[in-house]
């Protein structure tokens, strides 16, 4: 069921991305570098406790206009529960994402809301199996919904508050979890 969700999702936020009137006028362009942390929360295993950790994230991106930005991110997540039929055992992750953003609506030298879609691939390092498979590292697809806001400082600084929901597909279909995130961005152009 969470999978049909996210997938249905992701076609419509990518259906409302492009459909957009006037998404693509260039009226800015901007590289950027990201620096950020997370707590991460597991809520769909029982035990809420030994679930919840912290992470960080890097994040190279590209604003395409006041509207529309690609990012591609690297999360680390340290101990995280994965839980299935087999067993239950805290995993490291590590992923890679390529994000799309879309802010609906621009407040300009303000705060500026944004909606984030992303895909990419996790690997999950345990010493139990994560999935049906046997025990170590295992690597699959996975997917990312989010939310979040961008607190301009100055033309070359922000800093963003973000929450996102992550799924993990194939191999690593046991780990979804939500993610509350801060962080800092530097423009470099």
């Amino acid at each position: 069921m969470r999978k049909k969700l996210l997938t249905c999702s992701l076609l419509i936020s990518l259906l409302v991305l492009f459909g957009s009137h006037g998404a693509f006028a260039l009226e800015k362009s901007d590289y950027y570098l990201g620096l950020g942390m997370g707590y991460h929360m597991d809520s769909f295993n029982a035990d809420m406790d030994s679930d919840n950790t912290y992470g960080f994230n890097f994040s190279l991106g590209y604003d395409f206009s006041e509207k529309i930005s690609v990012e591609f991110q690297y999360d680390k997540i340290r101990e995280i529960g994965a839980k299935n039929s087999v067993s239950y055992k805290d995993a490291d992750l590590s992923g890679y994402s390529l994000n799309f953003k879309y802010y609906p609506a621009i407040v300009k030298d303000r705060i500026n809301g944004y909606v984030l879609i992303g895909a990419g691939r996790m690997k999950a390092e345990s010493s139990l199996a994560v999935s049906e498979k046997p025990e170590g590292d295992q690597s699959d697809f996975c997917g990312k919904l989010g939310l979040g806001s961008d607190f301009i400082v100055t033309d070359k600084i922000s800093f963003y508050l973000a929450a996102e929901y992550f799924q993990g597909f194939g191999d690593l279909d046991p780990l979804d979890f939500f993610s509350a995130k801060i962080g800092l961005k530097l423009y470099l152009f």
